[in-house]
């Protein structure tokens, strides 16, 4: 083990901490835009995006059960069920591994979606059918979010943290998602939360 292997492994856990702090704070917040009603974000609900983000920074060690998120996420998509024979299994690891090839940072809701939008354009679709075919979901599913936005967040505005502030009082978001947000740069702020700071400065 190199001297540097620690200090390198301590700081890669804490910089997945902090995505999942992230992934976390930003779910809720679209959990509250979702359910207007009061409904609680669950256990549950959390346990998911935790998996999600570990299985992107842990993949050998993001598993539910002893199991892959992402392979049970795209085996799933692609209509297999249990029991999956060998042949199967490696048609869905090949595939999820071309897939990663190319974006390393993909979770398991991602895969699913696209999965479902390749199957529905293709019928009878496999993985491997969903690894061809995902440059042009996965761009078009880019551009979807993008034209959702409708504003540029990612131009970053002067003076936003005075606004995340503000806004976050208003809002009564927690202090802890507050001051986690107000310390990240302008690329890190979940999305989400970018876009209400524009709206709020409109």
């Amino acid at each position: 083990m190199s001297p540097r292997s620690k200090p390198e492994g301590n700081a890669r856990k804490e910089d997945a901490a902090l995505r999942i702090a992230r992934a976390l704070s930003e779910a809720g917040h679209r959990w509250a835009n979702d359910h207007t009603h009061g409904e609680p974000f669950t256990l549950g609900e959390a346990a998911k995006v935790v998996r999600a983000v570990l299985a992107v920074e842990f993949p050998k060690a993001a598993k539910v059960n002893g199991r892959n998120v992402l392979f049970d996420a795209l085996a799933k998509a692609c209509g297999y069920t249990e029991p999956i024979t060998k042949t199967a299994a490696r048609t869905i690891g090949a595939a999820l591994a071309e897939i990663r090839a190319v974006c390393p940072q993909v979770m398991a809701d991602e895969l699913s979606r696209v999965a479902l939008a390749v199957k529905k354009k293709y019928e009878n679709a496999g993985p491997m059918a969903v690894s061809a075919h995902w440059h042009e979901f996965a761009a078009s599913a880019a551009a979807a979010r993008t034209k959702e936005a409708k504003r540029d967040v990612y131009t970053e505005p002067a003076g936003w943290r005075d606004t995340l502030a503000a806004l976050g009082k208003a809002r009564r978001w927690d202090e802890m998602s507050i001051k986690l947000y107000y310390s990240s740069r302008w690329p890190e702020v979940p999305i989400t939360v970018r876009q209400e700071i524009i709206k709020a400065r409109a």
